[in-house]
């Protein structure tokens, strides 16, 4: 009996085949990947869109409730029964306003948290459209502070918005001054400004938003010791807040602790103020300094984690006391600073240094409700993306 031939494929043949295929997946993979990325990209506008109509439900209830609410985080809402993780909302409906619409910066959502979205465009309008993409890989990140002083100090200015240059008793301070629109940091679920980079190298952040809308500094007011930071209510309710949204949430280990805050009496609005005794100038002949020492009271470094601005820091930044002025520590709304303004004798009430919504720096009653803008510093090799605008805003990178 003859042996039947059996059939198959040849080396060569399966050789030609796997070659074949492998051309096949070269040439469909990308498009398929394309395709994926595509869908996931339209379903996070989608929901993106979500948040927009969100907002404006979330208004409409306010307004029912004689609540005007015009700004938030975006992790307050539900949309599709998922709350967005990160991202805050802004509505502009004044009638001085240039532009009118709801504004949504840095929304990401769990389920595709690398993806982040916004309907701002890079000069800082309301685009009708949002859009959505990919965060930046780990290879373009840089050292924050490095990004902001360019190479051989090429981003410091002498003149005009910017960032300056101060000698202090410690070294050098590079600080924000104007109406600048390019440090901008998104941090902890936040919006934060850049005020300045301590002499340390370590970054100064301020909210851009009031997180507490109405605080007293303090209750009790009839003695000059209440104009104290270390004396007041204020200072628990930013340890208080700084601990729910900081330290629970993960954080806290890119957040620095130090002596990086002052409540020394340096400066009160006339001669009807006194300061216990402390030694203080009033407006018309002060001159600011980021130098601090400890007053005749007794007062003068706050170490910690977590404070609030000095009016040190906001004059140096292009606020002036009495005066509204239009720089980036404006936003809209009144906030309270660290620093004592002194005990008014005409009718015996401590006071405090604020900025009101008009970007004027004033002395107010402590026991006055006042928005609240906590302050850290973050360490000086803090990795970022972005470029620092509010559409664009460095990304501390955990």
């Amino acid at each position: 009996m003859k042996n039947k031939k059996k059939k198959g494929f040849t080396l060569i043949e399966l050789l030609a085949v796997i070659v074949v295929l492998s051309i096949i997946a070269l040439i469909t993979t990308p498009i398929i990947f394309n395709v994926i990325e595509n869908a996931k990209i339209k379903s996070i506008e989608k929901s993106c869109y979500g948040v927009i109509d969100a907002v404006r439900t979330k208004y409409a209830e306010g307004l029912l409730n004689l609540n005007k609410i015009t700004t938030g985080d975006v992790n307050e809402l539900t949309v599709a029964g998922e709350k967005p993780i990160a991202g805050t909302w802004t509505i502009y409906n004044s009638k001085d306003s240039v532009e009118k619409g709801i504004k949504i910066e840095g929304v990401k959502f769990a389920s595709m948290k690398d993806y982040v979205c916004t309907n701002v465009n890079s000069d800082g309008t309301i685009n009708s459209n949002v859009t959505c993409t990919k965060e930046n890989d780990v290879s373009s990140e840089s050292i924050l502070k490095e990004k902001l002083l360019g190479t051989n100090d090429s981003n410091v200015v002498t003149s005009g918005d910017g960032l300056y240059s101060k000698t202090t008793s410690t070294g050098t301070t590079y600080y924000f001054k104007g109406a600048v629109e390019n440090n901008y940091v998104k941090f902890a679920d936040k919006v934060w400004r850049i005020v300045r980079i301590n002499e340390d190298g370590t970054i100064r952040l301020i909210t851009q938003d009031n997180v507490i809308s109405s605080q007293k500094f303090n209750s009790a007011y009839n003695t000059y010791d209440k104009m104290y930071y270390t004396n007041s209510e204020i200072k628990t309710a930013v340890e208080n807040w700084y601990k729910t949204n900081i330290s629970d949430k993960g954080f806290d280990e890119k957040v620095v602790n130090g002596n990086y805050f002052c409540e020394q009496a340096k400066v009160v609005y006339n001669t009807n103020y006194t300061a216990g005794s402390a030694t203080v100038a009033t407006k018309d002949n002060y001159t600011p300094s980021f130098d601090c020492t400890t007053d005749g009271n007794g007062k003068g470094v706050v170490s910690g984690k977590v404070g609030l601005i000095t009016i040190d820091e906001v004059l140096f930044a292009g606020g002036v006391i009495g005066s509204s002025s239009n720089f980036y520590l404006k936003n809209g709304s009144a906030y309270c600073m660290m620093s004592p303004a002194g005990f008014y004798t005409y009718n015996d009430y401590a006071r405090a240094w604020g900025v009101v919504s008009a970007g004027r720096i004033g002395d107010f009653h402590v026991a006055s409700n006042y928005g609240v803008r906590p302050v850290i510093n973050l360490s000086a090799d803090t990795l970022v993306t972005g470029s620092g605008t509010s559409s664009d805003p460095y990304v501390v990178k955990s």
